[in-house]
């Protein structure tokens, strides 16, 4: 997987100390096998009791079958509904998603098969601590924000962060 720009920017930072800033996490959510019909709801918190995770790849796995399932997507204001299909197993979602113990994300998801289905996500997440690592990032995405090649995705983060009142 490629990192998109801005996120390679915020993880070569580094503090006083030569350590990275923000951490970097991955996660896998796997359902071994869901029966036809069947629907899970599940709810995303920050994670490592950290104070806000940065969701900005979000993939299914390639194995699985693709249109048969049906997936719900909420964080804060954005909202996502539809199938998996193709799409979703090579690209992932197509944006960035703060997640915060108040604003969590939350995910439901219904097997629309006649038969029994694997389903396995991956998601790739920034992570941030403290509040003051959050204040340090506002302040790099407005820097990041003046540079050509981070200046788009900057000003999309800086946006959703925003409009979450985080």
């Amino acid at each position: 997987m490629i990192l998109p720009r801005i996120i390679e920017s915020l993880l070569s930072l580094m503090d006083d100390q030569g350590g990275q800033v923000f951490g970097f996490t991955v996660t896998q959510f796997t359902i071994p096998i869901m029966p036809p019909g069947a629907r899970i709801d599940f709810t995303f918190a920050p994670t490592n009791n950290g104070y806000c995770d940065i969701v900005y790849n979000c993939s299914a796995d390639g194995t699985m079958m693709p249109n048969v399932w049906y997936m719900d997507f909420k964080s804060g204001n954005q909202i996502m509904r539809g199938f998996l299909g193709y799409d979703s197993f090579a690209y992932g979602l197509p944006n960035f998603y703060p997640i915060t113990r108040n604003v969590p994300a939350m995910t439901t998801l219904i097997n629309t098969s006649p038969l029994n289905q694997f389903f396995r996500e991956t998601t790739y997440l920034l992570t941030v601590q403290t509040v003051d690592q959050f204040y340090q990032l506002q302040y790099m995405l407005l820097k990041l924000t003046e540079q050509r090649d981070t200046k788009s995705q900057a000003k999309t983060l800086l946006a959703e962060l925003r409009e979450r009142g985080i």
